[in-house]
C-alpha cells in the first residue's frame, strides 16, 4: 500500500478546519491518536525569534493540539530542543509557544532540562546510541510539527531533520562531527513519529535554515512516513529528493521511499506546484580576493561555506581572508601558504592548516567563528565556539573512555 501524503491549501489560515480536511485522508485525527493517549508534538523552535519561516507556526500547533485533545488525547505536551548555541527556554517564549500552551492546557517540555537516556541504534551508520529526553520514552505517541525550509547542510529542514531536535546538545554535535546526513537515518531508526504535519504556511528559502529569506506558501502537508512526505516537499519546491542525502540514506535503510511513483499525494499536485525555491548553493560561489581548492567532496559543505563568507562579506570583513586559501574536499595537495581547512574530508591537513573547521558539515556558524578568530578579526572565541568546544572535548573524552 502506498504512504499517503496530504496537501491542503490554507489561504484563509483557518488551521483547525485545514488540519481536519488534511488528516481526513487517513481516516481523521482519531487514526493518530487513541482515547487517553499522552500525546507528545514536537514543533522546530530553532532559535529565539518570532520572524516568520524560521520557526513553526505556533498558530499551526496550537489548532493541531487543540484537535489532537478533541480526538481523545489525554494529555497534550510541547516539547522542543533548540539549537547548540540557542537557550531552548527563550526559543519557545519568544516563538510564541508560551502563549500556545496557555491557551491549549498543554504542558510545554524543554528537552534540554529533561532527564536524558540512552536508546541503542540498530544497524546505525555513523551513530550506535542516541540521547534523547526522557518524555520521549514515557509519552504515548509522537506528532512532528516542522517547518519547510532549506537548508545550507541537507537541502532542506522538514520532517526528518526536525528530528533532530530530540537529541541532546551533546548528540546534536556528535551528529555532524560523524556525518550529519547519516546520523539523520539514524535517528529516524528509533524517533518514528506517528503522525508527521508540515508548516509550509510560511517556508524560507535560500541560506536556510536560519539566514534565508520568507516565503509565503500557505499550505500544511501530512503524512504517516516522514520520508515519504519530505519527498513530496522537497519535489513540491523544486529539488530532487533523491539527491538530498539524509532522504535517499533513509530510503536505502528502508525507512520510507523518496520515490514519487511510490507516494499517494492526495490534494494539491506538488509534482505540478513546483514553486521554484531559491536553494542552498551546491557549486561554490565566488567571494572577492578569496582563493578556493576544492577537492572530492559530497556537496554538504559548500552551503555552510557560503552563508559563513556570505556573512563576512555583509559586516566588511573578507579582507581578513586576502592571501589565505580555503580548502574543501579529499585529496588535495596542501597548498603554499596559510590555508584554511574545512570540514571532515581535509581533516588530513589539519596539522598544517591555519584553521581547520571539524564537522561533515560543520555549521556556518562554527565555520565563520573559527575563521575570524584564527585570522584576528575576533580577539575572543564567541559563545557559540565556546559551546562547541566544550561539547567536542567531552565527546571525545568520552571516545577515548570506550575504546580503552
Amino acid at each position: 500500500m502506498k504512504p499517503i501524503v496530504s496537501v491542503c491549501r490554507c489561504e484563509d489560515r483557518d488551521f483547525k478546519a485545514v488540519l481536519k480536511g488534511l488528516l481526513k485522508p487517513f481516516g481523521g485525527v482519531e487514526r493518530f491518536v487513541k482515547k487517553g493517549e499522552r500525546v507528545l508534538v514536537k514543533p522546530n523552535v530553532n532559535i529565539a525569534t518570532s520572524k516568520p519561516g524560521v520557526n513553526t507556526n505556533p498558530r499551526v500547533v496550537e489548532a493541531l493540539t487543540n484537535l489532537l485533545n478533541e480526538g481523545g488525547a489525554g494529555e497534550v505536551a510541547i516539547g522542543e530542543g533548540s539549537g547548540v548555541e540557542s537557550i531552548t527556554g527563550e526559543s519557545l517564549k519568544e516563538a510564541g509557544y508560551q502563549e500556545v500552551a496557555a491557551s491549549t492546557g498543554a504542558n510545554l517540555i524543554n528537552f534540554d532540562e529533561a532527564v536524558k537516556m540512552r536508546v541503542p541504534i540498530p544497524n546505525g551508520r555513523v551513530l550506535k546510541d542516541l540521547e534523547v529526553p526522557k518524555p520521549l520514552l514515557e509519552y504515548d505517541a509522537l506528532v512532528n510539527v516542522p517547518v519547510l525550509k532549506t537548508n545550507i547542510c541537507t537541502v532542506i529542514t522538514a520532517s526528518v531533520k526536525n528530528l533532530l531536535g530530540i537529541a541532546s546538545r551533546k548528540y546534536k554535535v556528535k551528529a555532524h562531527l560523524a556525518g550529519l546526513s547519516e546520523a539523520l537515518a539514524d535517528i529516524h531508526k528509533v524517533v518514528k513519529p506517528r503522525l508527521n504535519v508540515l508548516d509550509a504556511t510560511t517556508c524560507m528559502e535560500g541560506l536556510g535554515p536560519i539566514s534565508g529569506d520568507p516565503r509565503r506558501v500557505d499550505m500544511l502537508l501530512a503524512g504517516d512516513q516522514a520520508v515519504a512526505l519530505d519527498s513530496a516537499a522537497a519535489t513540491m519546491i523544486g529539488a530532487n529528493p533523491w539527491e538530498i542525502r539524509h532522504l535517499r540514506f533513509a530510503h536505502e535503510d528502508g525507512l520510507g521511499t523518496v520515490n514519487m511513483g511510490e507516494i499517494d499525494v492526495v490534494g494539491v499536485d506538488v509534482e505540478k506546484e513546483r514553486l521554484g525555491f531559491h536553494l542552498p548553493p551546491r557549486t561554490p560561489p565566488t567571494f572577492p580576493g578569496v582563493k578556493l581548492m576544492l577537492g572530492e567532496n559530497c556537496g554538504d559543505c559548500i552551503g555552510a561555506y557560503a552563508v559563513a563568507l556570505t556573512r563576512m562579506e555583509k559586516r566588511g570583513l573578507l579582507n581578513a581572508l586576502k592571501g589565505t586559501t580555503v580548502v574543501i574536499g579529499r585529496n588535495i595537495t596542501p597548498p603554499r601558504g596559510r590555508f584554511i581547512a574545512i570540514g571532515r574530508c581535509s581533516e588530513s591537513l589539519k596539522d598544517s592548516a591555519l584553521c581547520y573547521v571539524p564537522g561533515c558539515p560543520p555549521t556556518g556558524l562554527l565555520i565563520g567563528d573559527l575563521v575570524k578568530l584564527s585570522l584576528g578579526v575576533d580577539k575572543h572565541p564567541s559563545r557559540y565556539l565556546e559551546i562547541w568546544t566544550e561539547l567536542i572535548r567531552e565527546i571525545e573524552c568520552e571516545s577515548a573512555r570506550e575504546n580503552g
